[in-house]
Order: structure tokens, then C-alpha cells, then sequence
């Protein structure tokens, strides 16, 4: 009973790795892990590291006794590539930060555009399907009364450079490489549609922050954007690139939809909130100490 009660707080505790990190040299009553998403083994085109990273996730979830993921989606992944079991995993969505409107963000905003707008925000890596997003809105010929924003993710590629100036979208899309808060916040008001055309995801933020921000979402089926955005987003397949120009213009036009899921929306993000998920985390932390 002494030893017990003279634990130091070290030895009590359990360590929390958030990304791929074994740490074998420390000491803790329980070791948490987190896993995010299994891009690297969907994609392994684009990982020359994946032999190292699949080597450190394989240590890392070997030792774990308790794996947050971030939506059902992601748990799958972790079952099906590395065959860690149900019972070790717990299952907390990610939560929706509060994103307010400014004249800072407007006047920033200002600078950028001069007509009605779609909005793409986040990295372009392959898998995120950018460049289906440029071939669509080249063959729906919206570019003739909408501009293309693109936010975050550096500036372009020449790829993309020489993709943009092949289709003639030169003065039609925007790209921001880097943007405030208070712009960001501003973009997602303001933009006639959000459109996220990836083509895999572990859970998937942006459309919730457009939805909090009032603008309809148009997103690439996938088990992890179904499962977080259920009936509030306007989904197409991202593999139909037909499919992809038909949902584009719909998501434009149908204002009666738009409205729907506009209001859908505001409704859906009111579930990820920041003291619903650290509550989850602590309940599954009193599962293993």
C-alpha cells in the first residue's frame, strides 16, 4: 500500500505519442497513441518514406494500449493495415474551432476578388484531387461567371502553373498561399461554394468550417467525409469526373438545395465542439489507469 501511494506522478501517468513515435526508453504505467489516417498506405506512390513510416506505426501500435482515431473511417484503416484490434481503439472526432468574421478579413478578401467565387482551401497534394477540381471547373464553364480561390498550401507548382494556362484559367483562379485567420474566416463566408475534392481522408475539416461559416459544401465521397459530413454536404464521386462537373453546376444552381443544406449544416457543426471531444479523450484515458 505505501509503494503504492509514493508513485511519483511520472511512473503514474501514461505517455500520449500524437504522431509516430515509439519512445522505447520511456517509463509510464500506460502508452497512448493517435492515429490520424493511413494516406501513406493508400498513396504509396507519394511516400519514398514509407518503409520507414510503416516501421515506426508497427512498434508505436504494437505497444499501445489505448489508439484515439479520428473518425470510424480512420479506425478501419488501423485494423486493416496493421491489425490492431477494435477494443484498443477509441474513436473521437475532431472538434470545430470558432472562426469570426472582420473588416481586417474583409478588406483582405477585397484585394483578392472582383466576382462570385468557389473556394478551395488546404495542401494540394495528389490525393487531395486538386487537379480534378481545375479540369471540372474548366468543363462546367463556370470560369465565365466565377473565379476559383485557392487558399494554403504554398504557392502553385509550375504543374499547376502550366494546367492553369492550358485550360485558359489565368484570370479566373486566385490562389492565396498563404492566408490570416481573419481572411480565411472571410473566404468560407463569403464564397458561393466550398468544394473539397479529395480523394481520401481520415476525417476532413474544412467542410465542417465552411458549413459553421454558412456556405454549402460540395465533397468527394469517401468513407471518412460520408461519415463526418452525413447529409449536410452535397457529395459526388470523385472518380465520375462527369459526375464531378454535374454535382459542381447543381451545387451553384439548385438554390432550393443550397438553402437545405446551408441549414443542415449549421445544425451538423454544433456536434463538434471542442468540450464534447476533451471529454471523450478523458473518459477513454479513465478506461486504462
Amino acid at each position: 500500500t505505501t509503494e503504492i501511494y509514493t508513485l511519483s506522478l511520472h511512473d503514474a501517468l501514461p505517455i500520449y505519442s500524437t504522431l509516430y513515435r515509439f519512445m522505447p526508453a520511456v517509463r509510464a504505467r500506460r502508452f497512448v497513441a493517435t492515429h490520424h489516417d493511413c494516406i501513406q498506405e493508400r498513396f504509396p506512390e507519394l511516400f519514398p518514406n514509407l518503409p520507414r513510416i510503416r516501421a515506426a506505426k508497427i512498434r508505436m501500435f504494437k505497444k499501445a494500449d489505448l489508439v484515439f482515431c479520428n473518425s470510424e473511417s480512420s479506425r478501419a484503416d488501423l485494423e486493416h493495415f496493421y491489425g490492431v484490434e477494435p477494443s484498443r481503439c477509441k474513436v473521437i472526432h475532431h472538434a470545430v474551432s470558432p472562426m469570426v468574421r472582420s473588416q481586417t478579413g474583409k478588406l483582405e478578401l477585397c484585394q483578392r476578388v472582383r466576382r462570385p467565387f468557389l473556394l478551395y482551401v488546404g495542401i494540394r497534394a495528389a490525393y487531395k484531387n486538386f487537379k480534378g477540381f481545375l479540369t471540372a471547373f474548366s468543363e462546367s464553364g463556370l470560369y465565365t461567371d466565377y473565379d476559383m480561390m485557392a487558399i494554403g498550401g504554398g504557392p502553385f507548382s509550375e504543374d499547376e502553373l502550366q494546367l492553369v494556362r492550358g485550360f485558359g484559367l489565368q484570370d479566373a483562379v486566385i490562389a492565396v498561399p498563404f492566408a490570416s485567420p481573419d481572411m480565411l474566416a472571410e473566404a468560407y463566408s463569403s464564397a458561393r461554394l466550398f468544394v473539397y475534392p479529395s480523394l481520401y481522408e481520415g476525417f476532413g475539416l474544412p467542410p465542417l468550417e465552411a458549413m459553421l461559416m454558412g456556405t454549402p459544401a460540395l465533397v468527394a465521397s469517401c468513407p471518412a467525409t460520408v461519415e463526418v459530413c452525413g447529409d449536410a454536404a452535397i457529395f459526388f464521386d470523385p472518380l465520375d469526373q462527369a459526375d464531378f462537373v454535374s454535382k459542381l453546376k447543381c451545387a451553384l444552381e439548385d438554390e432550393t438545395m443550397r438553402q437545405k443544406k446551408i441549414l443542415i449544416g449549421l445544425k451538423l457543426v454544433q456536434r463538434y465542439k471542442w468540450s464534447r471531444t476533451a471529454e471523450q479523450v478523458l473518459a477513454a484515458y479513465r478506461t486504462i489507469l
